[in-house]
């Protein structure tokens, strides 16, 4: 990448001007108005929504944002995972002016809103604004988010490879007198949520929400969009509708026969968060987003509930792993530069990180010393989602995880089995009206994956609406741009 020369603030305001279609609605600030600080917008999600203190640490952070040079405040817009999808769209949609977003390949989809025109390309930017953060992602991080060869977003560092498995009460499941060794199979899962179930009937012993999430045990599968995929062990990478396969067929039945056993809530149909389920003991297991390096002690930190979390497949390195976290700078910022100068600080300013993700010292948690925090419990601030603000090699530990465990996170990267497709990254315009409808008819037949809804019946109904949606053409779409992507490699 070229640098750009430094320029006056003049100078810098014409190429602004003449630049409107790459930086729309961008605005140099000079004279006066430079004199007033930049307020900097960032959409997040978190698993219970708005945390009580935000106000109180956003003015820390915008006093400390003072003292390094920065012209600039920060407002976070907070909003529960549940409803996050939803809000953040109709921002962007609204073409409202904000700077920062929350975007992934599961969620506020990555690609799908960059075929939206939604983000800015940050090719230019980032080596000239950002250039500790520019240097300190791989060159795999940067390509993977890559889009038609422009970067349009910052693939926060943190854990990139999945491992797949379950979290599980340590108590209950030792209650039962099982060690960790003994659980390795779903079956054994089972075992234990029968013995739980018929001691305890007012228990729903799986964890879960609408829309379930038992496709987590989809392995070797690999999701690309819309649940189009291929098989990760499929080197000839053949593109399949995922909801057709033995394995994902095999999930939705288990799912029912758990709803049907009273292993999930009656009311999961609508449910939308049940995080505080653990920790009232009403359910003991769930799915582990990806296990990891330190992940136990992190949620027992988080919800004071010790956990086991347990590998029930390979490490695989994918492209969606990598944008599994990504930050983005949206079209509609009237300052990119000081934006993008903002992400390079909170990704390499160990402090300032600190403050966005764990709140004030001595209120929201305490220093035990150099490399150690501890949460203060019902502090009002402790949003738990560091992974989603930048990177958290720039963590304090917590208490019970080991020095290295960032060592091990890069470790565990490096030694991940690399999907055939990993580099990949979909084009989604010529089937942006396809990926919109098959995602509201999953949305229509979601509760299949939760078990709340007669499969027999409701399976064939959910395939002929997913095809009558367009899935054939995401797939051949799909499929078409994959094998010219393999003529490179």
């Amino acid at each position: 990448m070229k640098k750009k020369p430094l320029v006056t603030a003049a100078a810098l305001a014409a190429l602004l001007v003449s630049a409107l279609p790459l930086f729309a609605g961008a605005r140099s600030q000079s004279g006066a108005a430079a004199a007033k600080p930049y307020e900097i917008v960032w959409h997040v999600g978190a698993g219970e929504g708005a945390q009580t203190d935000t106000p109180a640490v956003l003015a820390e952070v915008n006093k400390y944002l003072a003292g390094t040079g920065l012209n600039a405040t920060l407002k976070l817009v907070e909003a529960d995972f549940g409803n996050y999808n939803q809000k953040i769209q109709m921002v962007i949609a609204s073409q409202e002016a904000y700077d920062l977003c929350y975007t992934a390949s599961w969620i506020n989809n990555y690609t799908d809103n960059v075929a939206k025109n939604a983000f800015l390309p940050l090719d230019d930017l980032l080596p000239q604004y950002a250039p500790q953060l520019w240097n300190d992602v791989p060159a795999g991080g940067w390509d993977a988010c890559r889009v038609k060869g422009r970067i349009y977003g910052v693939p926060n560092q943190q854990i990139w490879a999945y491992t797949k498995g379950p979290a599980i009460a340590k108590s209950w499941a030792e209650r039962y007198g099982y060690t960790k060794a003994d659980i390795k199979t779903v079956a054994d899962l089972e075992d234990l949520m029968a013995k739980v179930k018929a001691d305890n009937p007012n228990m729903y012993p799986f964890n879960t929400v609408a829309g379930g999430v038992v496709n987590n045990l989809l392995d070797p599968i690999d999701v690309i969009v819309a649940n189009v995929g291929y098989y990760l062990t499929d080197n000839s990478l053949k593109i399949l509708n995922i909801n057709e396969t033995p394995e994902m067929v095999a999930q939705m039945k288990r799912a029912r026969d758990w709803y049907l056993k009273g292993y999930i809530r009656p009311d999961v149909a609508t449910l939308i968060e049940a995080t505080n389920d653990f920790q009232t003991g009403r359910t003991i297991i769930g799915w582990d987003g990806n296990v990891k390096p330190g992940g136990e002690t992190e949620g027992f930190n988080r919800s004071g509930v010790e956990m086991w979390t347990i590998p029930f497949s390979q490490s695989w390195l994918t492209t969606s792993g990598i944008t599994a976290t990504i930050t983005a700078v949206s079209r509609q910022s009237r300052n990119p530069e000081t934006v993008v100068k903002f992400l390079n600080l909170v990704n390499t300013d160990k402090a300032l990180y600190t403050l966005i993700t764990r709140g004030i010292e001595g209120r929201h948690y305490r220093k035990i010393d150099s490399n150690y925090v501890e949460f203060i419990p019902n502090s009002g601030y402790m949003p738990s989602v560091d992974w989603m603000f930048g990177s958290v090699f720039n963590s304090y530990l917590l208490p019970g995880q080991d020095l290295t465990v960032w060592e091990d996170t890069v470790k565990v990267n490096n030694s991940a089995i690399p999907s055939p497709l990993i580099g990949f990254v979909l084009d989604p315009t010529p089937i942006q009206t396809e990926i919109a409808n098959v995602t509201a008819v999953w949305d229509e037949y979601k509760n299949l994956w939760d078990g709340s809804v007669d499969f027999d019946r409701t399976y064939p109904a959910y395939l002929a609406a997913n095809r009558a949606a367009g899935v054939d053409r995401i797939i051949t779409e799909i499929q078409r741009q994959v094998d010219e992507w393999k003529k490179t490699k």
